[in-house]
């Protein structure tokens, strides 16, 4: 498995397209489905705070012979609502049926907080 780190990240910034070789990089994966498993909090190298996370970014492979995919964020996958700096820990799954599921990668993705902007009182 090879873990990939981005980031950090503040609020609403979409990280750039990602490019990653999964390990082993001599596997041939042809035949294989490519999907994510997400989940958000905690920090780099744990597993996360349980949180499932849906992406509606694109993961595609770029040469299955190498294990090489593409991933691609949408508006809105990676977001922090809360006070705390926020990790999101993408598991990229590749599998020719689903049981059982290969995971081949992780990708730890690092915000950091933005301090809010136009609060307090309401004008009048």
């Amino acid at each position: 498995m090879r873990q990939l780190l981005l980031g950090p990240f503040t609020n609403g910034e979409i990280p750039e397209d990602q490019t990653i070789a999964f390990a082993p990089v001599d596997k041939d994966y042809t035949g294989y489905v490519l999907s994510f498993a997400t989940e958000k909090g905690g920090t780099p190298g744990n597993t996360g705070d349980g949180t499932d996370v849906t992406l509606t970014g694109t993961i595609e492979w770029l040469d299955q012979t190498k294990g090489v995919a593409y991933v691609r964020f949408a508006d809105g996958d990676l977001v922090n609502e809360g006070t705390d700096p926020l990790w999101y820990l993408i598991q990229l799954w590749a599998y020719k049926s689903v049981t059982p599921k290969r995971k081949t990668a992780t990708i730890a993705i690092g915000f950091y907080v933005e301090p809010a902007v136009g609060t307090g009182a309401p004008a009048t």
